[in-house]
């Protein structure tokens, strides 16, 4: 199960300040057995914190839970050898006010193929996911979409792209049981304009893709 909890505004605040000060890719601690956390940095200062879920290769169920909103999801379909490109496997919530129209939609993750979606992701970019998921004691699919959907939700940037897509680009810390940010991750998610197809999902060093 995905546990995820909100966390004070003042509190997120407090940590990026520290994490300013320190630099935003100098890792203050090192991998010496210190257990390690993954947060969500929404652009009001608030946080959402990553758990470790369940999962398996051919049906995954992710879940997430807010003590205060009681939210659960999201579920991933499976998809296999024979399912078509275009089966959805999650249809997520993107954007809020007072961001434009253009920005306020709900993205599909579909099985897709070699250049979008879920197979595109698992063999362009399961290979980023999965050493962070490993840091925080996840499965590279619960985090990734962990990531995905705060992400689209609560973007710390987005724009249009000069491929014909929407892209969304959030911000993760990994922090040490002390609450020291170690290091910092952009999660970058394009989006067809005209498909609303999430085309690929990956974790940047920097939050490139948009002004």
């Amino acid at each position: 199960m995905t546990l995820v909890k909100k966390v004070s505004a003042g509190f997120a605040i407090a940590c990026l300040s520290l994490g300013a000060s320190l630099g935003s890719n100098s890792p203050v601690f090192a991998d010496d057995g210190d257990k390690f956390s993954a947060v969500y940095i929404a652009p009001d200062g608030s946080e959402v914190v990553y758990e470790p879920g369940e999962n398996n290769e051919t049906g995954i169920s992710l879940r997430s839970f807010e003590a205060q909103d009681g939210f659960s999801g999201p579920t991933w379909a499976a998809c296999g050898i024979k399912d078509p490109s275009d089966k959805l496997v999650h249809q997520y919530t993107a954007g809020s006010t007072p961001m434009g129209p253009e920005f306020l939609r709900k993205p599909n993750l579909r099985c897709g193929n070699n250049g979008f979606g879920y197979r595109h992701i698992k063999l362009e970019h399961k290979k980023h996911w999965e050493p962070l998921a490993n840091r925080v004691g996840g499965n590279w699919r619960d985090f990734a979409s962990f990531a995905i959907e705060e992400s689209l939700k609560s973007p710390q940037k987005s724009c249009l792209g000069d491929k014909n897509d929407i892209r969304y680009i959030g911000v993760i810390e990994i922090r040490n049981s002390n609450g020291l940010i170690g290091d910092r991750y952009y999660p970058r998610i394009p989006v067809g304009k005209d498909t609303n197809n999430i085309i690929t999902a990956f974790p940047q060093k920097e939050p490139a893709g948009c002004p």
